[in-house]
């Protein structure tokens, strides 16, 4: 799994006008979680969240402070200003080097199924993200299958996807990518009816008897 590497300060005030200040001066306040410790506030330029923000949970984010302090750790949260849409906190969760971890990871695809280029069928993926538990050695950036075997009916579930030292953590039947047959067009033109005759009605003068 790639790393990003953040630079973050020390800050000892969390009130809400300290966190004001720092949000206008181009920081944005954050706090490591650690399990058995302290909480630990600081914070980051809002240019080197960027790659926090758009990496979302699939990275591990190395942590340097003023203080000396390097750890790793995960994205737990992000929170943005419902009108600005800017990041405006968030929370790490420090991890140790051989701690077991769960995060979602994507799904990619390789291979065109033998049911979508002989038999005219669409590749249906499931589920973008998978789950998956492991050591931050074998965090996975993402997930690569090999849907290329697969026939209209078929389907690659999680129970099926085997990486070493990764244990999938969705349950094994659920299926992640599928092929599936096209739907006809619903669309069916109406017949055409053919318009009635409208009655010819003259009007005229009574014949007189």
């Amino acid at each position: 799994m790639d790393v990003i590497k953040l630079n973050g300060l020390t800050r000892t005030d969390i009130s809400k006008s300290a966190n004001k200040k720092l949000r206008i001066s181009g920081q944005i306040p954050g706090v490591l979680y650690h399990k058995g410790d302290a909480n630990l506030h600081f914070s980051v330029s809002n240019s080197e969240m960027l790659p926090v923000i758009h990496g979302g949970q699939a990275h591990v984010i190395e942590l340097s402070l003023d203080s000396g302090k390097k750890v790793n750790a995960l994205l737990k949260e992000l929170q943005f200003d419902p009108v600005s849409d800017r990041c405006i906190h968030f929370d790490l969760q420090m991890v140790a080097g051989n701690e077991k971890i769960t995060v979602s990871v994507p799904v990619h695809t390789t291979g065109v199924p033998v049911g979508v280029s002989k038999n005219g069928g669409m590749l249906q993926v499931i589920h973008h993200h998978v789950r998956v538990r492991a050591d931050q050695k074998h965090l996975p950036d993402h997930i690569t299958l090999d849907v290329s075997g697969l026939d209209i009916g078929q389907a690659i579930h999680a129970g099926e996807i085997k990486l070493d030292g990764i244990q999938v953590m969705e349950e094994a039947s659920v299926a992640i990518v599928s092929v599936v047959r096209k739907r006809a067009d619903d669309h069916v033109a109406a017949p055409e009816q053919s318009l009635a005759e409208p009655e010819l009605i003259t009007k005229g003068k009574k014949e007189d008897k």
